[in-house]
């Protein structure tokens, strides 16, 4: 991590001299400390989330039953949906798209 804070930091520090005349002032280096600080958070935390996916990726991949479990789930979901107030879904609506596409994410990571 700290590497890459070091790497963020010199960015921030080579982009505050991208003017085209030298920019005048005193450079706030608590505030530029904290934009590296939320910033390597926000990289932490996508890493952590990539690698969290490559595992049940692996897993559901690596598990037949798990991977008809989700499946299933899913197609059931679908179907469900599909009945809804007795009309077909409308998968040409985004909202429509979007409401199942929230569904899912839900039946999967609550």
């Amino acid at each position: 991590m700290e590497r890459i804070k070091e790497i963020i930091g010199l960015a921030i520090g080579e982009a505050s001299m991208c003017w085209s005349e030298t920019p005048k002032g005193i450079f706030d280096s608590e505030d530029a400390e904290r934009i590296v600080e939320e910033t390597t958070k926000k990289i932490v935390e996508l890493n952590k989330f990539a690698e969290a996916r490559k595992l049940m990726s692996e897993t559901l991949f690596k598990d037949e039953g798990l991977y008809i479990g989700y499946q299933s789930n899913i197609a059931m979901l679908l179907y469900d949906e599909q009945g809804r107030n007795g009309k077909p879904i409308d998968y040409k609506d985004h909202n429509n798209r979007n409401e199942i596409a929230k569904k899912i994410i839900n039946l999967i990571f609550k």
